[in-house]
């Protein structure tokens, strides 16, 4: 019984250091970048909004974004660049938004989102709002902490 409180324990004090580790790495942060941790959040629920939908046989059918898996990368380098320096953070982070967006538009454009005529939902402005915002969170963090 012993044994098993030891491990128990152990799991918990190793727990405990990785939570105390991750606040005060967050504390540490510059208030954009923060924000831009903050809105990671939003990114992941965007990815799971449908970007548009269609009537058909009395009701509707909602399209998925056919980029949501490049918003996942998008969110997992926001993380990965911070241990870069200034300037190849914030080259990685506008271009890979820019990009982003750009092929989301496109899509919408050419009419290849889906084959079926389609409306636009809410999801399709969340997936062109939230890259905007890292673009410009991460363009003021450079510009205020670009000594970080």
């Amino acid at each position: 019984m012993n044994l098993i409180m030891d491990i128990l324990s152990g799991i918990y004090n190793l727990l405990r250091r990785l939570a105390e580790w991750a606040v005060n790495t967050f504390l540490d942060l510059n208030i954009f970048e923060k924000i831009n941790l903050a809105i990671c959040i939003p990114a992941l629920f965007a990815v799971s909004m449908p970007v548009g939908r269609y009537y058909i046989f009395e009701s509707y059918f909602y399209i998925n974004n056919p980029l949501a898996v490049y918003m996942i990368g998008i969110v997992i380098l926001m993380f990965a660049v911070r241990y870069l320096s200034p300037v190849p953070r914030l080259a990685a982070r506008e271009f890979i938004n820019a990009y982003y967006i750009f092929w989301l538009v496109f899509r919408h454009l050419s009419g290849d989102i889906s084959k079926a005529p389609y409306t636009l939902t809410s999801g399709f402005y969340i997936n062109i709002a939230v890259p905007a915002v890292f673009m410009l969170v991460s363009l003021l963090s450079f510009l205020m902490f670009r000594e970080e």
